[in-house]
């Protein structure tokens, strides 16, 4: 193996190290390697090893298939607690109809404050310094910047997509993962961006 690819397996592990260190808290957050996003300064996110459950309301069977356990929340059950986990919170969502500490629902109406954004995520409980309850709110009606809905709800796998990727993002910020500036990242590194 020649320099420059020891270099850069280096820098990897040590990324994965600082990362795993910053998540669990043990390091300042303001830490971050390896293109992860930063901790947010405005969600902060469930203690470590919780079991968060979820209940979603407002949405099509189909759609709540790319929310929850066989969806993003899924994906972030896998890579939060099988091993090798890849950002050492070990937090689990399930879904515990019809309340828990985390509230997904859909909205006909546009985001108050920005309103092209597709879904919002409110911190509703802190305690201790972690995420106690958190909302999701998917705003069915933004609009973006030209005019132009930012939902096509229909029915294409495309669409789908789009439900599962916001899911992932949105849930993301319940970690307490802030968004990542567009510009320094690469396509497809993060769901943050």
């Amino acid at each position: 193996m020649d320099h420059r690819r020891r270099s850069n397996a280096r820098t990897f592990l040590l990324g994965f190290i600082i990362g795993c260190i910053s998540f669990s808290g043990g390091y300042p957050p303001a830490v971050s390697e390896a293109a992860c996003p930063p901790a947010s300064t405005k969600h902060q996110g469930w203690p470590a090893n919780a079991t968060v459950y979820y209940q979603s309301t407002g949405f099509t069977t189909q759609e709540l298939d790319q929310i929850g356990g066989g969806g993003a929340l899924g994906s972030w059950n896998f890579h939060n607690t099988i091993p090798p986990t890849l950002n050492c919170s070990k937090v689990y969502f399930q879904a515990a109809p019809p309340s828990g500490q985390l509230t997904i629902t859909a909205a006909n109406d546009q985001d108050p404050d920005v309103p092209s954004t597709a879904a919002a995520t409110r911190n509703d409980t802190i305690s201790a310094g972690k995420l106690a309850a958190a909302t999701i709110t998917f705003h069915w009606a933004a609009v973006r910047i030209n005019g132009s809905p930012t939902w096509n709800r229909d029915g294409s796998s495309g669409y789908y997509s789009f439900v599962r990727k916001v899911m992932l993002h949105e849930a993301g910020h319940t970690m307490g993962l802030g968004d990542v500036d567009p510009n320094q990242q690469v396509a497809g590194q993060s769901v943050m961006k």
